[in-house]
């Protein structure tokens, strides 16, 4: 239940006239693992925001303006008529997709009716997998934005995110399903389910705009996250983010060691050497593993870290498309599964681990599904694939 996902604080003001909430603070805290890198996290945020203020201000004052609300009210109504007449365009009808991935327990299954009626666009995800007693479940807020990024991708990359453009977007989800889950289901990494979700709009999509959508892509992010104490015995926590392949497209391979539909920084190896006791042999590009078509999916990447801590460390995994791979498109492969493996054997990623000393994991990120038949793709890119060592085949 959300109830066992850390502390729920209802809206309140961290800074308010100008003075800071101590007794805010104080709880704040006294709940997390590592009080002083959470707080400063906090406080860079609040730092944005002062620094967002300073410049809006500003902006005002030299459009001697008092208020903003026009403004907004004028940039969401004509992104509202942009999108809906890109939504127009589209052929009316009902476009269905469909696909399963690992699942905890057992495989999910994910489908959608995209209906394209006039100017609106509704995205149904009725036959979705109900909702799991882990902490895989998405929330509604979490599903809608996710559609309609997707949407936005495919029908107008290039306008404004906003509310305007939100209101010819519908979606459906069935209460207590994997996609809008019934309270207090677990939530708190809700991105594990949620970044399948562009992918079954795109791919049903792709039976009346093929031209503008894209394959299967590596995702969700993976990720690792390693417990232990310092020598001082103070607790840390290093969490290490790794990329998958992008789908193909219709005009170009997909962009190797890229996460969509979104994207992370991840701590630089020499970072995460200096701050935590770990020993990184090699990160490089995973050949094999992007999906074959006439555009090649990109390739996922292996990682092989190995423990130098004197105290056990506990290992958390995330990782996805370890069984079931990232789908092709119009005729194109799918792109090679993931897999982790601490000591050589590959283990399961829904379970927590013990590292000792000398232990050593390897993550191996999927690759992106192909577009087109493999038969179609030129020679030259076979020949540029084979030269850089993009096709050795992978396990």
């Amino acid at each position: 239940e959300i109830f066992e996902e850390g502390l729920h604080i209802p809206l309140a003001k961290l800074v308010h006239a100008g003075r800071q909430d101590d007794t805010l603070i104080q709880l704040i805290r006294a709940n997390v693992r590592t009080p002083d890198q959470t707080m400063g996290d906090i406080w860079a945020q609040a730092s944005a925001n002062e620094l967002m203020e300073r410049r809006v201000n500003a902006l005002m004052d030299d459009y001697a303006l008092t208020t903003l609300t026009e403004l907004g009210d004028e940039l969401f109504a004509r992104s509202e008529r942009a999108m809906r007449a890109a939504i127009q365009a589209v052929p009316d009808g009902t476009y269905r997709y469909a696909f399963r991935t690992d699942g905890t327990d057992g495989p999910f299954d994910f489908k959608a009716a995209i209906a394209v009626r006039g100017d609106t666009i509704t995205a149904d995800y009725t036959g979705t997998s109900p909702q799991q007693p882990r902490a895989i479940n998405c929330v509604m807020a979490y599903t809608y934005a996710m559609t309609a990024y997707a949407v936005r991708c495919a029908l107008l990359p290039g306008l404004p995110n906003n509310e305007g453009m939100y209101r010819p977007i519908k979606v459906v989800a069935p209460e207590g399903s994997l996609l809008n889950p019934r309270f207090p289901a677990a939530v708190v990494s809700r991105a594990t389910t949620g970044h399948y979700v562009p992918a079954l709009v795109l791919g049903a999509l792709h039976q009346v705009i093929p031209e503008r959508v894209m394959a299967g892509a590596g995702s969700p992010l993976w990720a690792l996250s390693g417990s232990s104490t310092r020598e001082d015995g103070k607790p840390y926590t290093t969490v290490l983010f790794f990329n998958g392949g992008m789908g193909a497209t219709p005009v170009k391979d997909g962009e190797n060691v890229l996460s969509w539909p979104s994207n992370i920084s991840s701590t630089p190896v020499e970072v995460a050497e200096r701050n935590s006791p770990l020993f990184f042999h090699y990160k490089r590009m995973r050949p094999g593993s992007g999906g074959t078509g006439r555009f090649r999916g990109g390739l996922g990447q292996d990682v092989l870290i190995e423990s130098r801590s004197p105290r056990p460390i506990v290992l958390s995994v995330m990782a996805e498309r370890t069984t079931y791979p990232a789908p092709g498109l119009a005729g194109g492969a799918a792109g090679g599964r993931g897999d982790v493996r601490i000591n050589n054997r590959r283990v399961d990623n829904r379970k927590q681990y013990v590292l000792e000393r000398g232990d050593r994991v390897l993550v191996s990120t999927p690759g992106g599904g192909g577009y087109g038949p493999a038969r179609s793709r030129p020679r030259a890119s076979t020949t540029r694939d084979r030269s850089l060592g993009y096709t050795r085949r992978s396990r």
